[in-house]
């Protein structure tokens, strides 16, 4: 009976990392002896941690295997059980040489003899990842990369509208207020903190870990430029004589995509030929920063009808295009405003541009946060003023990698930001 709840208890202890004071013990049989050591086989150190490999000796007592160590000034533990044979430690910010205590336990906790032994983490993801960013439409965009490990990141961004205080004042010494913070675990990402004013700001943005490490802050004079939504209800289908995206019927009409409706089948389906364009009549004159997309929400988000490869074209007048793939043009007066863009995918697509595994991070992307940024450092004429926003779709995710010549697209709403120059 006594293996029995031994072996229960034993099979209930799942890794479990813990920092700071413990909780009540109980004593279930005191007069157990304290259980054999364990033998470390190898260490291997990791980004911010270490990867430890014990060999658990053959003791019924046994049921679990602890690393203590202090991390930050607490006394912090990481627990295996006895069928485990690998320690994980993570969340050191620094690459000194750490003491960690390798003990096993028995069911009251009693802890054999230690074998102490020195862990030297490698460099954590916020000394390792590369984080640059710079002024865009309606605050500043970030960039992320190198974050090899998918570690769970924060980017906090903070803000001083006192200008003179740039490079007078040390940093520390700021009067800095939250801007609020952006989310990712991706491997290299853009993130946008939008909703600031376009006047001169001192920015500060720091990266920041699930263990409180933090970068270096890095400290910029800039100046947003100004953006807003553009108003959807002067949106009209232009329906230019060589456009050849259409809904699929009376139901799905191009105008689904600018009535503010994500849910249900609120949403263009068309069937045409590939690739296949449609162009909106924006109503007024803009400059374009940026275009959301919404997804049919949670339908065959990665392999149907979604956009995978787009474009956007822009014109300051309704003319009829002549697709040339020589030269990569409609010719006339239409303008590049950027792509090809592949639908963005925060945990990446494989070697081969298959899908690969989907996250909820993902999902939750595709559904409501795609976003393609119009950046005239590439394409020139991005922010150009224009009325008629072209959108050519060259791939859906069914297309994609196939030689067909037919395509149905399926998406929910599409959302331009910008600066309107004349209504």
């Amino acid at each position: 009976m006594k293996k029995l709840l031994y072996s229960l208890l034993a099979l209930s202890l799942f890794l479990f990392t813990s920092c700071g004071e413990a909780g009540r013990i109980d004593q279930l049989d005191p007069n157990l002896p304290a259980p054999l050591p364990v033998e470390v086989l190898n260490v291997t150190n990791i980004a911010g941690g270490a990867i430890i490999k014990v060999k658990i000796p053959e003791d019924e007592n046994l049921i679990g295997v602890v690393a203590k160590y202090v991390h930050n000034g607490k006394e912090c533990d990481v627990k295996i059980s006895r069928y485990i044979d690998t320690l994980t430690i993570k969340g050191f910010g620094d690459t000194e040489e750490h003491q960690v205590d390798v003990c096993s336990f028995n069911v009251n906790e009693a802890l054999s003899t230690p074998v102490t032994i020195t862990i030297k983490p490698n460099e954590p993801a916020v000394r390792t990842v590369k984080m640059t960013y710079w002024e865009a439409f309606g605050g500043i965009k970030v960039s992320i990369e190198n974050n090899v490990d998918n570690e769970p990141l924060t980017i906090g961004v903070l803000i001083d509208t006192e200008v003179s205080e740039f490079g007078t004042v040390d940093k520390d010494k700021m009067r800095w207020e939250e801007a609020g913070a952006l989310y990712t675990s991706a491997t290299n990402i853009g993130l946008s903190r939008r909703g600031l004013d376009a006047v001169p700001t001192i920015f500060g943005v720091y990266i920041k870990d699930k263990w409180d490490n933090r970068s270096d802050t890095i400290v910029k004079l800039l100046t947003p430029y100004e953006e807003t939504k553009l108003e959807r209800r002067y949106f009209r289908d232009a329906m230019i004589a060589d456009d050849n995206c259409f809904g699929e019927n009376s139901n799905y009409p191009v105008s689904n995509l600018w009535d503010g409706v994500i849910t249900g089948t609120s949403i263009l389906a068309t069937k045409g030929v590939r690739p296949g364009w449609f162009t909106i009549d924006l109503g007024v004159t803009a400059k374009i920063s940026r275009v959301g997309l919404a997804a049919r929400q949670n339908y065959m988000l990665w392999s149907g009808g979604h956009p995978r490869i787009i474009e956007f074209w822009g014109n300051t007048k309704p003319e009829v295009g002549h697709w040339d793939q020589t030269s990569y043009s409609f010719g006339g007066d239409w303008v590049l405003l950027g792509g090809p863009y592949q639908q963005p995918k925060p945990s990446g697509y494989l070697p081969t541009g298959e899908v690969g595994t989907i996250t909820s991070e993902d999902n939750e992307y595709i559904n409501s946060k795609t976003e393609y940024e119009f950046d005239s450092a590439v394409y020139p004429h991005a922010h150009d003023a224009i009325r008629y926003l072209r959108v050519k779709i060259n791939d859906t995710f069914a297309t994609w990698g196939t030689d067909a010549a037919n395509m149905a697209v399926q998406f929910s709403e599409i959302i331009p930001y910008g600066l309107v120059v004349e209504e």
